[in-house]
């Protein structure tokens, strides 16, 4: 039997954590997405326009890429599946603080992060959930947004940038950001012919680039926002969407919010073509308008399959336990004049789910539906982030199990009970097993043996 967990409480290995800028590569586009969306209002002052940094990936680039580091305040990471030779996995959360989010040089804020995988592995790094809070007691809100960014490796270190951002009007708050991540990381493939007599673990990782490739912002459709995507490859087909990054933002003003969601949606496989089409919604007790954006990447290769469960089973936590459906389906909520408002002001699960019989599985926070329970509220902290996660599958068994722990937080300084629905896909990795035809009419023909001789 093998079984793997990972908590991103757990302390981090001794590794190399940072490295030099002067060295780093600019090799993955991506998003704060916030940090422009948010910003470029504040620094409009009082002209409230549709933000021009939503109105391309490149000039949202532009703007992200330009965001301050700042010491991270809390790292931790657990290594999931490690096996020399096998997939290795590695589950983490990150923290940092910052004392405003954005100044007349500068919006928001990030971090470098970086993983040490064994020697001659590659990888890539997806977001698997977020935290953002203001310090200083609770607030409107104009945007937000987290995010994973400027992927790259150097050697056998992955780095990356990550930050985030929440903010009101006036941008000078403090506030804290954390984001939880996981790191996939597999061996290259060999130079030259690959033996068909050996198992392979077939993936290759796409990520946005300078050029913004990879991020999308939304289409504008009313109390709900679409964000269409699409990839078309020039090599192996596509198989997996990974979220690294997702921000919204009023194009008015700040307000209290009721809800904040975000759905990944359904990629649909064509030949070398994958599309999709991801939901938003940000609203107080009214509809007014704000944009949003998505930074995502995409996995290719024979290992990779992606499962979406419809339903998945609740069996620990501080919620009801029992079987619970698995898909967000954004729709703008409203308020409720008349209302009791019952349930917990931090929710957490501990969920099971049978998977498909995967080498390796890990979970996807693919959607998350936040909202109060009456009427639009003051906000301190937001946030949905996966804690941990086991994987086990029976060797010769035709399912895995896969379990995962997940948190939800939505409220003022004095929190109270809300509303949530949250969406895990399972991304699966499949060895690859030695195919060989053998036909016994192959082998030649015995000869007769000879007596006295052995």
């Amino acid at each position: 039997m093998s079984s793997h967990a990972a908590t991103a409480a757990a302390p981090a290995p001794s590794r190399p954590r940072r490295l030099g800028t002067s060295s780093r590569k600019h090799l993955v586009a991506s998003a704060v997405i916030a940090v422009a969306a948010t910003g470029v209002n504040l620094l409009q002052a009082c002209s409230y326009t549709p933000p021009a940094s939503l109105d391309s990936p490149e000039a949202v680039y532009a703007i992200i890429d330009s965001a301050p580091y700042v010491n991270p305040t809390e790292q931790q990471r657990a290594v999931v599946f490690g096996a020399p030779g096998k997939l290795h996995v590695e589950h983490g959360r990150s923290c940092a603080r910052a004392n405003q989010a954005a100044s007349a040089t500068y919006i928001g804020m990030r971090i470098t992060d970086n993983v040490l995988l064994p020697k001659g592995y590659t990888g890539t790094v997806y977001q698997n959930g977020h935290e953002l809070q203001y310090e200083d007691g609770d607030h409107h809100v104009l945007g937000l947004g987290s995010a994973i960014y400027n992927v790259h490796q150097l050697g056998d270190i992955l780095f990356w940038d990550a930050g985030g951002v929440i903010s009101d009007h006036n941008g000078d708050d403090d506030y804290r950001w954390c984001y939880t991540y996981t790191v996939v990381a597999w061996p290259k493939p060999p130079k030259g012919v690959v033996s068909p007599f050996l198992p392979r673990i077939d993936i290759e990782a796409v990520h946005a680039d300078e050029t913004a490739a990879l991020i999308f912002t939304d289409v504008g459709s009313g109390a709900v926002d679409r964000i269409k995507g699409q990839y078309t490859s020039s090599g192996a087909k596509p198989k997996g969407v990974l979220l690294a990054g997702f921000a919204m933002s009023f194009t008015d003003d700040d307000h209290h919010l009721l809800q904040l969601g975000f759905d990944l949606g359904t990629p649909k496989l064509r030949g070398r073509k994958i599309r999709w089409r991801s939901d938003v919604v940000l609203k107080d007790n009214g509809t007014r308008p704000f944009r949003s954006a998505e930074l995502v990447s995409i996995l290719k290769g024979d290992s990779v399959e992606v499962f979406h469960p419809r339903n998945v089973v609740v069996e620990g936590g501080n919620e009801a336990r029992g079987v619970v459906a698995n898909d967000v389906r954004i729709r703008a909520a409203k308020s409720d004049t008349f209302c009791a408002a019952v349930g917990n002001a931090f929710k957490r699960r501990q969920v099971v789910v049978q998977t498909p019989p995967y080498t390796w599985a890990m979970p996807m926070l693919t959607g998350w539906d936040l909202r109060e329970a009456c009427s639009d509220q003051h906000k301190r902290r937001i946030g949905a982030w996966i804690e941990s996660f086991s994987y086990v599958r029976e060797p010769g068994a035709t399912s895995g199990t896969l379990r995962y722990t997940v948190a939800s937080t939505f409220g003022d300084e004095d929190p109270g009970p809300f509303f949530d629905r949250l969406q895990v896909d399972v991304l699966g990795i499949k060895q690859i097993q030695p195919q060989i035809d053998f036909d016994p009419g192959d082998l030649p023909p015995l000869q007769p043996s000879t007596p006295g001789l052995r």
